[in-house]
């Protein structure tokens, strides 16, 4: 985390078809997103020892989710932390709002290829400023 706040962007694993790192880039406004929230964050760890993973399941607190059980396990505590913090959300909110920024300021191609869909017509779905 603190390499993608001073750096910019940082590698991540993104398991999907294979493994591969994709280049996870933040913007200045994204940035002060994650500074503004430090205290959510901080509540999610409060478990947990500075090392272990952010995200992991509610029983074994030291080990990253895995792709089986991510939409299960994200959304259980999504939900956990809207109730502490009084924010509705859920796994897919993330992705599907930055798409729809994304496609404000970008060529639905380009977004495509950011966010790895095999068909433009999967991105097409979340160009909401055009319907």
């Amino acid at each position: 985390m603190q390499q993608l706040l001073d750096k910019g962007s940082t590698k991540i694993d993104i398991i999907k078809r294979g493994r591969q790192q994709n280049e996870l880039i933040i913007s200045t406004l994204g940035a002060s997103i994650i500074i503004h929230y430090a205290q959510v964050f901080l509540k999610l760890m409060s478990d947990k020892q500075l090392q272990d993973p952010l995200l992991t399941t509610q029983k074994v607190i030291d080990k990253a989710l895995d792709h089986t059980s991510y939409d299960k396990e994200i959304n259980t505590l999504l939900k956990e932390m809207s109730l502490k913090c009084d924010i509705h959300w859920r796994s897919h909110s993330f992705r599907a709002t930055f798409i729809t920024d994304l496609l404000q300021s970008q060529p639905m191609k380009t977004v495509s290829q950011i966010i790895v869909h095999s068909s433009i017509c999967t991105t097409a779905i979340y160009d909401r400023y055009k319907l």
